[in-house]
């Protein structure tokens, strides 16, 4: 390894500003990146932009991504790459701008020490967004908090939508491109993070959202085996419901983006090099299309089981009948991880609510994106839903928290138990629970609602990271305590494969029941433990999904039906 120090650049008065540049040579060529400095004021070194894959573009549209070969002279890292083509459809303010490029397949490295000696753990985040969009640029995961923590952070970008998960069933579009990128990134940290003063032999890999859910699909899948050695997962599991397409309905999504298109359907060769042709902003404007009221179904686009005819299997069966790598984990989620649907359907006085009760039938099921609910169950498993959470009623201002709590267990409570009993078999599995509320949240991304919503969905992150792009709020000395404590946790358990927390205790390994679980709970008024994890909530959606969704199955089953759905 050669390290090089130049003038510094500017002055630093507050975190993210340059105070140097660094050259740094690896295995791809010579690199220049920047010095920066931490929350508490401490130096770090920022490499932006590496890519670990060629473009995926032109002929290697829906292939396997390839490994990014090098360059020659000095790459600039210094600025953030091109994020991956996405619209941003749920935040309001956003409206119907498309951002990004399709050659986005780069990572960004932080590192304290960029010495070869160093052998620093590694913490790799994936970032959530639905599988359809997201980014790891420096302005929306900013390092600064994990800085202070004696760890090489690495975030990944990886591909969205049509073009990371479009699945025609067989072998030429089996899916999963998303997931095969993320693989070989994770790869190319294995090659190449020592000389950024990472240790391979110790890489945690941790994400929310889809980037949990994928973290989880990497604990199942054969390609990413030895390729980490821990994991956490932040409100969102393989399990949940939207985290995966039964293949017969990608099969079906994908026919129909073709026609919609206006290319053919058969043979696959024809297909490809029509889907080839097309501008990126197609793949991103015709999603719209596949929404049936509202922007629901939020996900139409996901991970799904491969034929058996693929080449490279990255999801070979369901996560729950496939065995866990051997690794610790962490996971858990938010207390009240259903605000961000409660904000939409609270916002301008409950405007929506209007339509949703008017057709609640067929509309819930869209909302919580139900994949693996047959069509002529729905309105059997509405109505068990609707008496044990609603008391029958219709949404509304009386019962908001009702809807909060329905989403919150159906699409991610039961999902992140599931898991954890499932993976207490193989290895240690520690439970959480996240209720501390700051006063910023993701909840007012998605409605103006006026009635409190609790701690969201992804609400944890503005602890984690400083995310510049979202909100330039400012922590009181208080939350940075907070923020430090949950770094602590999360930073100790990727050195040592146990949380820095002398009470907190994994799963018991044959636990099958929520109630038997032990978890943290972290609030604004303490941190403790408490037993059982809103046992009867659990009880009744783990009764529910086993009676009505069968996710669980081989999804092979339902090949040769091909029933026709909504899509």
């Amino acid at each position: 390894m050669v390290l090089a120090a130049f003038a510094v650049a500017s002055f630093c008065a507050f975190c993210g500003h340059v105070l140097a540049t660094e050259t740094l040579i690896i295995p791809q060529g010579r690199i220049r990146g920047t010095v920066r400095q931490s929350r508490d004021s401490n130096p770090y070194y920022a490499f932006l932009g590496i890519p670990y894959a060629l473009p995926p573009v032109e002929d290697l549209r829906f292939k396997d991504p390839v490994p990014h070969p090098g360059w020659s002279g000095e790459r600039d890292a210094t600025t953030d790459s091109p994020v991956c083509p996405q619209a941003m459809p749920y935040f309001p303010e956003k409206g119907d701008a498309i951002f990004g490029q399709e050659d986005c397949l780069f990572l960004n490295v932080y590192s304290p020490n960029p010495s070869s000696d160093a052998k620093l753990p590694v913490m790799v985040f994936v970032h959530g967004g639905g599988f359809l969009m997201g980014q790891a640029t420096s302005n929306m995961y900013g390092p600064e908090y994990f800085m202070d923590h004696n760890v090489v952070l690495v975030t990944i970008q990886y591909r969205l939508g049509v073009l990371g998960f479009l699945s025609f069933g067989n072998a030429e579009v089996p899916g999963n491109l998303g997931m095969k990128d993320q693989v070989l990134a994770l790869q190319w940290i294995q090659e190449n993070i020592e000389e950024f003063g990472g240790n391979p032999d110790s890489v945690t890999i941790f994400g929310e959202s889809a980037g949990a859910a994928s973290v989880s699909y990497h604990l199942v899948s054969p390609l990413s085996k030895g390729l980490f050695h821990r994991a956490i997962l932040q409100s969102g599991t393989a399990s949940c419901s939207w985290a995966s397409t039964p293949a017969w309905l990608a099969r079906d999504r994908a026919h129909a983006f073709a026609t919609l298109v206006g290319c053919p359907t058969q043979p696959i060769e024809t297909v490809l090099d029509c889907l080839r042709q097309l501008p990126t902003e197609t793949f991103v404007t015709t999603l719209n299309k596949f929404h049936i009221w509202f922007k629901n179904p939020m996900i139409t686009f996901a991970p799904v089981i491969e034929s058996p005819l693929s080449q490279n299997n990255f999801l070979p069966d369901h996560p729950l009948r496939l065995p866990h790598a051997d690794v610790p984990i962490i996971i858990g989620v938010n207390n009240k991880e259903g605000g961000i649907v409660g904000a939409v359907y609270c916002t301008d006085d409950f405007k929506l609510t209007h339509q949703l009760n008017a057709d609640f039938d067929r509309l819930l099921p869209l909302i919580v994106s139900c994949n693996w609910l047959p069509k002529d169950k729905r309105a059997e498993f509405v109505q068990k839903v609707k008496s044990f959470y609603l008391n029958n009623q219709p949404v509304g201002e009386d019962n908001l928290e009702g809807l909060i709590d329905l989403v919150s267990d159906l699409g991610f409570f039961q999902g992140a138990v599931d898991t954890a009993l499932h993976h207490s078999g193989y290895a240690p599995a520690f439970f959480y629970l996240y209720d501390y509320e700051l006063p910023v949240s993701l909840n007012s991304m998605f409605g103006n609602c006026s009635q409190p919503l609790g701690v969201g969905h992804g609400d944890e992150l503005f602890q984690l990271f400083r995310m510049s792009v979202i909100s330039n709020y400012t922590h009181t000395p208080e939350e940075v305590t907070a923020s430090n404590m949950l770094l602590r946790l999360w930073t100790s358990f990727a050195r040592n494969g146990i949380p820095d927390h002398t009470a907190w205790g994994p799963v018991p390994s044959r636990a099958v029941t929520s109630r038997e679980i032990e978890y943290l709970y972290v609030s604004r008024s303490s941190v403790s433990i408490h037993q059982g994890f809103v046992p009867e909530r659990i009880e009744f959606a783990s009764a529910l999904i086993s009676e009505y969704m069968n996710y669980g199955s081989n999804d092979r089953r339902d090949e040769s039906r091909s029933p026709k759905t909504e899509l």
